[in-house]
């Protein structure tokens, strides 16, 4: 199983990347979590849509190999990023294909923030979006980190156990949601 990682911050030493790496060092049984670079994307327009980028051929690619997809955003301004929405953008698209690359895919969202909130706003408005985007999004149990900065220690380690137990249920979940929708 392939599951397709979006970060919805290009910060280098973000919280929601430091996530991402924990993922990454899980021996989840041959399942493999991959980031999907978001950074080099240029601004959706419709006017290079025909010609797309190399940059957004590869995404979009990226995208439609995935038996899933797990977004981990940051929130900003009561939302997700704008980098991410521009990556949602041009993966809506369908491009030559028939359907865009979200179409009917099993989709995860998290969220890691220093505030109270932990982004659950940003997860929310991510909800909407994958609404048009026609996914199969998964919605129990959610992953909402906050005070992210006191729960990962100087080296970008996750710390705090509770929120290890609740990282580890929702990989569980997501991995089963993936299965049940895995063509």
């Amino acid at each position: 199983m392939k599951i397709a990682v979006l970060i919805g911050s290009i910060r280098r030493n973000s919280y929601n990347r430091m996530l991402y790496n924990e993922i990454s060092k899980k021996d989840l049984g041959g399942i493999e979590f991959y980031d999907v670079d978001i950074s080099k994307l240029p601004l959706f327009n419709q006017d290079i849509e025909e010609n797309a980028p190399q940059e957004v051929l590869d995404f979009s690619r990226s995208i439609r190999q995935a038996d899933g997809v797990l977004f981990i955003t940051a929130e900003y301004n009561y939302s997700i990023p704008g980098v991410l929405k521009n990556a949602i953008d041009w993966g809506s698209r369908q491009l030559s294909e028939k359907k865009h690359p979200f179409f009917e895919k099993p989709v995860g969202i998290m969220s890691a923030s220093m505030g109270i909130f932990g982004g659950v706003r940003a997860q929310l408005h991510l909800r909407q979006v994958c609404v048009f985007l026609n996914t199969f999004t998964m919605p129990q149990p959610e992953f909402i980190l906050p005070f992210a900065h006191e729960k990962f220690n100087s080296n970008g380690i996750l710390i705090d156990e509770f929120s290890n137990r609740m990282l580890d249920k929702f990989l569980s979940s997501f991995i089963d949601w993936v299965e049940k929708f895995k063509k």
